[in-house]
């Protein structure tokens, strides 16, 4: 005689496939949350450096800070190559996710792709305001020692 199979389900195996499904969703959600990570890399420029508090009210902190703003206003030719290689760098980035700003009250979008100082009006000044502020907090470090 042949075996006949029931086609009643019950309140347990109904919760059995609700419970699978969820699972199922759970894993595809992380699945895809670590390809799109990986898939779209921070900026190299976005190196980890230690920040060094220091007080304005330390003379070598104030004449390092004044020297370096001299140099970059009236001297250009006597800054070091690396922090002009490093606006250089940060102006002519590709841009990897779609960005929105203001510069001087001007809106502007950038797209994944596009050049920095393509679609950024305010690219060229703010790569030098970077450069700057990285050459004053290196010669405040050289100079006056790490300060707390």
């Amino acid at each position: 005689m042949a075996k006949k199979f029931s086609t009643n389900t019950s309140a347990f195996s109904i919760a059995h496939y609700i419970l699978l499904f969820l699972v199922v969703c759970v894993c595809i959600t992380i699945i895809a949350w670590v390809m799109i990570s990986h898939s779209n890399p921070h900026p190299s420029n976005n190196i980890t450096t230690p920040i060094t508090h220091v007080k304005n009210t330390d003379p070598c902190v104030q004449r390092t800070i004044n020297t370096v703003a001299q140099m970059w206003a009236y001297n250009p030719e006597m800054v070091p190559q690396r922090y002009w290689d490093m606006a250089e760098k940060y102006m002519n980035e590709t841009i990897t996710t779609r960005t929105y700003g203001i510069c001087m009250d001007v809106a502007f979008t950038c797209h994944a792709g596009q050049i920095r100082r393509d679609c950024d009006p305010c690219a060229v000044p703010s790569a030098r305001d970077y450069a700057q502020s990285m050459h004053t907090a290196n010669m405040i470090q050289k100079n006056c020692g790490t300060q707390n």
